[in-house]
Protein backbone atom coordinates (compact mmCIF):
# COMPACT_ATOMS: atom_id res chain seq x y z
CA UNK A 1 0.00 0.00 0.00
CA UNK A 2 1.30 3.41 -1.08
CA UNK A 3 1.61 6.48 1.43
CA UNK A 4 -1.26 9.05 0.76
CA UNK A 5 0.53 11.99 1.29
CA UNK A 6 -2.59 14.08 -0.23
CA UNK A 7 -4.46 12.44 2.99
CA UNK A 8 -4.95 15.54 5.18
CA UNK A 9 -5.14 14.62 8.85
CA UNK A 10 -6.42 17.82 11.01
CA UNK A 11 -4.19 17.12 14.17
CA UNK A 12 -5.30 20.34 15.82
CA UNK A 13 -8.15 17.78 17.11
CA UNK A 14 -5.45 15.35 18.64
CA UNK A 15 -3.23 16.00 21.54
CA UNK A 16 -0.51 16.95 19.23
CA UNK A 17 2.12 19.81 21.25
CA UNK A 18 3.26 20.46 17.92
CA UNK A 19 -0.14 21.62 16.56
CA UNK A 20 -1.39 23.03 19.51
CA UNK A 21 1.34 25.43 20.67
CA UNK A 22 0.94 27.92 18.22
CA UNK A 23 -2.15 30.44 16.76
CA UNK A 24 -4.06 28.10 13.44
CA UNK A 25 -2.07 30.40 11.00
CA UNK A 26 1.23 28.89 12.79
CA UNK A 27 3.05 25.95 10.23
CA UNK A 28 4.57 24.86 13.22
CA UNK A 29 8.16 23.66 11.48
CA UNK A 30 10.19 23.00 14.46
CA UNK A 31 9.77 19.42 15.38
CA UNK A 32 9.29 15.96 12.94
CA UNK A 33 6.41 14.97 14.26
CA UNK A 34 4.63 13.26 11.44
CA UNK A 35 1.41 14.37 9.71
CA UNK A 36 1.06 11.49 7.87
CA UNK A 37 -1.07 8.25 8.66
CA UNK A 38 0.83 5.27 9.90
CA UNK A 39 1.13 2.66 7.05
CA UNK A 40 -1.00 -0.41 7.41
CA UNK A 41 1.58 -3.27 8.00
CA UNK A 42 2.85 -1.48 11.01
CA UNK A 43 -0.54 -1.03 12.48
CA UNK A 44 -0.82 -4.92 11.96
CA UNK A 45 2.42 -5.34 13.76
CA UNK A 46 2.00 -3.18 16.79
CA UNK A 47 -1.90 -4.68 16.89
CA UNK A 48 -0.34 -7.81 17.08
CA UNK A 49 1.95 -6.91 19.67
CA UNK A 50 -0.77 -5.38 21.80
CA UNK A 51 -2.93 -8.51 21.41
CA UNK A 52 -0.24 -10.68 22.83
CA UNK A 53 -0.09 -8.28 25.81
CA UNK A 54 2.95 -8.23 27.27
CA UNK A 55 5.26 -5.24 26.64
CA UNK A 56 8.67 -5.18 27.32
CA UNK A 57 11.81 -4.40 26.51
CA UNK A 58 13.21 -6.39 23.30
CA UNK A 59 16.58 -7.20 21.14
CA UNK A 60 16.74 -6.57 17.78
CA UNK A 61 16.48 -9.71 15.85
CA UNK A 62 18.98 -10.74 13.21
CA UNK A 63 15.97 -10.21 10.68
CA UNK A 64 15.91 -6.83 11.74
CA UNK A 65 19.44 -6.31 11.57
CA UNK A 66 19.70 -7.69 8.15
CA UNK A 67 16.58 -5.68 6.79
CA UNK A 68 18.36 -2.64 7.81
CA UNK A 69 21.66 -3.83 6.33
CA UNK A 70 19.69 -4.39 2.67
CA UNK A 71 18.03 -1.39 2.98
CA UNK A 72 21.43 0.57 3.09
CA UNK A 73 22.32 -1.59 0.18
CA UNK A 74 19.77 -1.32 -1.97
CA UNK A 75 19.32 2.86 -1.47
CA UNK A 76 23.07 3.76 -1.17
CA UNK A 77 25.11 0.87 -2.29
CA UNK A 78 26.74 0.63 1.67
CA UNK A 79 28.11 -2.70 2.32
CA UNK A 80 27.04 -3.51 5.93
CA UNK A 81 27.42 -6.06 8.22
CA UNK A 82 24.27 -6.94 9.68
CA UNK A 83 26.15 -6.89 13.45
CA UNK A 84 27.19 -3.25 13.25
CA UNK A 85 23.43 -2.33 13.22
CA UNK A 86 22.57 -0.79 16.66
CA UNK A 87 19.77 0.17 17.46
CA UNK A 88 18.78 3.99 18.96
CA UNK A 89 16.25 4.59 21.36
CA UNK A 90 15.70 7.76 19.49
CA UNK A 91 17.28 10.47 16.84
CA UNK A 92 19.07 12.35 19.46
CA UNK A 93 20.81 9.73 21.27
CA UNK A 94 21.77 8.43 17.60
CA UNK A 95 22.75 11.69 16.30
CA UNK A 96 25.34 12.07 19.85
CA UNK A 97 26.31 8.37 19.53
CA UNK A 98 27.36 9.14 15.76
CA UNK A 99 28.81 12.29 16.93
CA UNK A 100 30.33 10.73 19.60
CA UNK A 101 31.96 7.61 17.58
CA UNK A 102 33.23 9.62 14.43
CA UNK A 103 34.26 13.06 16.38
CA UNK A 104 37.38 13.60 18.00
CA UNK A 105 36.86 16.66 20.31
CA UNK A 106 38.25 19.57 18.15
CA UNK A 107 36.66 18.12 15.31
CA UNK A 108 33.22 19.26 14.44
CA UNK A 109 29.84 18.33 12.54
CA UNK A 110 27.80 20.80 10.19
CA UNK A 111 24.13 21.24 10.53
CA UNK A 112 22.03 23.24 8.45
CA UNK A 113 19.97 25.57 10.47
CA UNK A 114 17.01 26.20 11.19
CA UNK A 115 17.27 22.53 12.48
CA UNK A 116 15.35 20.21 15.78
CA UNK A 117 16.87 22.02 18.46
CA UNK A 118 18.68 19.36 20.47
CA UNK A 119 21.11 19.36 17.40
CA UNK A 120 22.33 23.28 18.61
CA UNK A 121 24.10 21.84 21.82
CA UNK A 122 25.70 18.61 20.84
CA UNK A 123 29.30 20.42 20.80
CA UNK A 124 28.98 21.57 24.16
CA UNK A 125 28.75 17.71 25.46
CA UNK A 126 31.11 16.19 23.10
CA UNK A 127 33.96 19.09 22.85
CA UNK A 128 33.10 19.10 19.44
CA UNK A 129 32.88 22.01 17.07
CA UNK A 130 29.34 23.18 15.75
CA UNK A 131 29.66 24.51 11.85
CA UNK A 132 26.15 25.97 10.36
CA UNK A 133 25.46 25.96 6.50
CA UNK A 134 22.31 28.14 6.46
CA UNK A 135 19.29 28.18 4.76
CA UNK A 136 18.74 31.38 2.70
CA UNK A 137 15.85 31.78 0.60
CA UNK A 138 17.32 32.92 -2.99
CA UNK A 139 14.44 35.27 -4.08
CA UNK A 140 16.01 34.88 -7.68
CA UNK A 141 15.38 31.57 -8.30
CA UNK A 142 12.11 31.64 -6.07
CA UNK A 143 13.58 28.36 -3.57
CA UNK A 144 15.49 27.85 -0.99
CA UNK A 145 19.23 27.21 -1.01
CA UNK A 146 22.12 26.76 1.51
CA UNK A 147 25.41 28.46 1.48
Amino acid sequence: MKPNFDQVTDRRTSNSIKWNAYHQDTLPLWVADMDFRVPEPILQALRGALEHGILGYEAPTPALRQTVADRMKNLYGWEIDPQSVVPITGLVSGFYAAAGALCQPGEGYLIQPPVYMPFNDIQKHLGIIRQEAPLQEDANAGRITYH
